[in-house]
This record gives C-alpha cells, sequence and structure tokens, in this order.
C-alpha cells in the first residue's frame, strides 16, 4: 500500500489511500511516482503572498497585464504585490541586496512574466537572433531570481521570457530564434507532453498519455543540451513536434517554469478549455507553493510504495 507519512515535530501523520475520502485530507495521487499533493485549504494557514517581477510598462500601475494578472491571482487566493518596474534605479550595491533579501524573505512564490529577449550576454553569447534586449534590465532581474532562488524557501515559477530567465538563472544557455512557435505570426497551439509526474498532476493532465494542447508565442527557447548537463534542472514537458523544452522543473521542486500561457483569459487564449486548464494550474501552482511552505517549517515527507 502506498502512503504518506507528515511528521510535524513530534507528531506524525499517516494518510492511507484508502483514507483520501477525509475531507480533512484532500489529495491528488499520482502511481507513477507514487506521492501525494495535499490541497485542503485548512490544513494551510494565511495566504501564500506572491511577488510579481514587472518587466514591461503593462505591468505598472496602470498596465492592465498587471490589472488581469493581480485580480486572477487574487481571486484564487493569493496575495499579491508587483516589484516594480527598474526596481534597482537609484539603489546602492548594499540597497539592492537588502531588497533582495526582503524579497526571499517575504514572499511564498516570485512571479517571472513574459516578455522581451534575454541579453546573450547574461549566458556567454553575442547577439546572434536576440531581439532589442536590453542588458542592465535582464542582470538585475536574473541578480534577484538567483538570490530568491539561494534564499529563499519559497517556489518561483516562470512564463515564457520568466521561464528562459529562470533557466539562465541555472546556468542554461538559450536558442536566441526559432521558427513556428507564433511570435511572427501570433499565437498558435500545439501539442506537448509532461515528462515531470509533478507537474502533469498540476496540470491535471491524462495520466495515460500527459499529451495536451498548450499555446505558443515566443521565438526563443531553453536549449537541451545546457539543460540535460545541468545537475539542478529537470525537463518537465516538451513539444510533440519539435523537442523544444515546453517545462523545466528544479530537482528540489522549488522552481517550476513553463514556455506557454496558464495565465492567458480566453479573450487572449481563444480557447475556454486551455483557459479554465490553465487557471486550474495556477490554483494548484498556489497550493503546491503552500505545501512547500509548510515543508520548510519542520515537515518532513517520506515516500514509500
Amino acid at each position: 500500500m502506498k502512503f504518506l507519512i507528515l511528521s510535524f515535530g513530534s507528531r506524525t501523520h499517516i494518510f492511507f489511500k484508502t483514507l483520501l475520502t477525509l475531507t480533512c485530507c484532500l489529495a491528488f495521487y499520482d502511481t507513477a511516482c507514487a506521492f501525494y499533493i495535499v490541497h485542503q485549504k485548512d490544513i494551510f494557514k494565511g495566504k501564500p503572498r506572491v511577488a510579481i517581477l514587472a518587466n514591461d510598462p503593462r505591468d505598472d500601475e496602470s498596465g492592465d497585464r498587471r490589472e488581469r494578472l493581480v485580480n486572477l491571482l487574487t481571486r484564487l487566493g493569493a496575495k499579491v504585490e508587483v516589484i516594480p518596474l527598474n526596481w534597482w534605479a537609484y539603489k546602492s550595491q548594499a540597497q539592492v541586496t537588502a531588497y533582495m533579501d526582503l524579497v526571499s524573505e517575504q514572499f511564498d512564490l516570485l512571479m517571472a512574466l513574459g516578455g522581451d529577449d534575454i541579453h546573450p550576454a547574461l549566458y556567454n553569447e553575442k547577439i546572434n537572433g536576440a531581439i532589442a534586449p536590453r542588458l542592465t534590465r535582464d542582470f538585475y532581474e536574473l541578480k534577484l531570481i538567483r538570490h530568491f532562488k539561494k534564499n529563499s524557501k519559497g517556489v518561483f515559477f516562470g512564463i515564457c521570457r520568466g521561464h528562459q530567465l529562470g533557466a539562465v538563472a541555472e546556468g542554461a544557455r538559450l536558442i536566441q530564434h526559432i521558427e513556428n512557435h507564433g511570435y511572427t505570426t501570433g499565437q498558435v497551439y500545439h501539442q506537448i507532453q509532461w515528462t515531470h509526474p509533478l507537474l502533469a498532476r498540476l496540470w491535471e493532465a491524462s495520466s495515460e498519455s500527459r499529451k495536451v494542447l498548450v499555446n505558443s508565442y515566443h521565438h526563443q527557447a531553453v536549449e537541451n543540451h545546457s539543460v540535460q548537463k545541468n545537475p539542478r534542472l529537470q525537463v518537465g514537458a516538451i513539444s510533440s513536434e519539435d523537442q523544444v523544452i515546453e517545462a523545466l522543473i528544479s530537482t528540489d521542486l522549488r522552481s517550476i517554469s513553463l514556455q506557454f500561457h496558464p495565465e492567458f483569459p480566453v479573450s487572449l487564449s481563444g480557447n475556454s478549455e486551455f483557459s479554465k486548464q490553465g487557471e486550474q494550474f495556477l490554483k494548484n501552482l498556489l497550493n503546491w507553493t503552500r505545501l512547500t511552505r509548510m515543508r520548510s517549517r519542520s515537515c518532513h515527507f517520506v515516500f514509500a510504495n
């Protein structure tokens, strides 16, 4: 029998598969790797604190993307703040470090969004396909993400450009230009396959094929070989057509990123089923953030078959 042991200090709780119908412990169960994701609201105290890392004028106080995403995450149960554009400006290095410490201490989830291309100098390459990158902005955003990953007990989550930034933060490289992913033609849809069981469960994909249809609107991608040789990164999903990396997850499960856009409402995605599933993914991600926070506070997990 598969079971999960949750240990809080001297108290230990064992949840067997046959008890998962109890209202005190709702859970997902994945037979491929034998783990549970507990997501009953009463188990977690307080709302997850989310920091959105702005990188575009649409993220300022009057920006439409900011309003849309803040409203969505708030409705899903999060307390949301937005790290402003050029947050590093007019700060000394000591003040920059103090600011990054504050973000790492105060927030359970750091979210990096889509946007412009990342400067190739940050992964030791020259510009060869990247369009109008901004080195100073990219440098400080990367600095904050690395600091958060190293010092926070929370979760990093990247979307599109944020997915690529999260990979570069771990030492991966980017393909500076690819075709047929919607950048020049407008958003397209294609099939991906989840390759990591946690991400498949967060998306609530079919346990049989784990293949889903997602949107695509980018012209850069994380370079496969640089991930394969990286001990901290695992491929979480790939494009069925061309093997482009569509999701990444760190080995400690505290960094998750998607190349596509689960946050798009129907008005942007043009696909009600995708937007519904994307919203459910974000809800499950917030629950995973709660669980990660609980795990970091004297809660130890033992997974067994």
